[in-house]
């Protein structure tokens, strides 16, 4: 691909959501280097290919347990999961941004941030603290144009919505005003127009993809 164009790294590129990220960023005409946790440090990715023009993140963890149930280890392992590691990502690509004046980030929240589910304390509670990060960052670096936002997907045709018992996914449906679940070219579009040009005066904001179920 022409080495023109914006290069944009991609945290979590293998899950069904960040496979459709991914081919809609490489369609929309984007240089896309997939991250992997353990292939090297952030110094050796911008040796590698280069400041990137955005950050995208679309990795996590999810589980459902009651909060009597719920260790010190499982709170630790989901914000390690939802929101340390990119943040640690987006410190590293900071000075860099900072320098130059430009840089898009957009990160994963979810409809639960909102409206969790029972067995949701937790993980609500890590993607709530995406949504105030977003908010907090957005502020910090907006005058150096710096854009930070977040997606928080709804229900969507994944492996874990399949994974939940069909009499309650016949029980989510009704409360869908759209009456569907989106499909991962929905949130895949809502992340392109959050990291292009056409959202250039966008920034603290998180963008609920959920058929309007929030």
């Amino acid at each position: 691909m022409n080495s023109n164009f914006p290069l944009v790294w991609l945290d979590g590129a293998t899950g069904t959501l960040g496979q459709a990220v991914q081919k809609k960023l490489a369609t929309s005409g984007y240089r896309v280097r997939a991250l992997t946790r353990d292939s090297m440090e952030v110094a050796g990715w911008i040796e590698e290919s280069g400041v990137p023009a955005g950050l995208v993140c679309m990795s996590g963890a999810n589980f459902n347990r009651l909060l009597v149930r719920t260790e010190a280890v499982d709170w630790l392992q989901l914000l390690e999961a939802n929101l340390l590691h990119q943040s640690r990502l987006v410190q590293a690509l900071l000075p860099e941004w900072m320098a130059q004046g430009v840089g898009s980030i957009v990160l994963c929240s979810s409809l639960a941030a909102r409206h969790p589910r029972t067995g949701q304390v937790a993980y609500a509670a890590s993607k709530g603290a995406v949504e105030s990060y977003v908010r907090g960052l957005a502020r910090e670096v907006g005058g150096k144009n710096i854009r930070v936002n977040a997606i928080a997907p709804g229900f969507i045709d994944s492996a874990m919505f399949g994974k939940l018992p069909e009499k309650e996914q016949a029980s989510i449906l009704p409360k869908i005003p759209l009456g569907r679940t989106g499909s991962p070219t929905d949130v895949a579009a809502a992340v392109e127009f959050l990291l292009s040009d056409r959202s250039a005066y966008v920034t603290g904001q998180t963008l609920r993809i959920d058929g309007g179920a929030s």
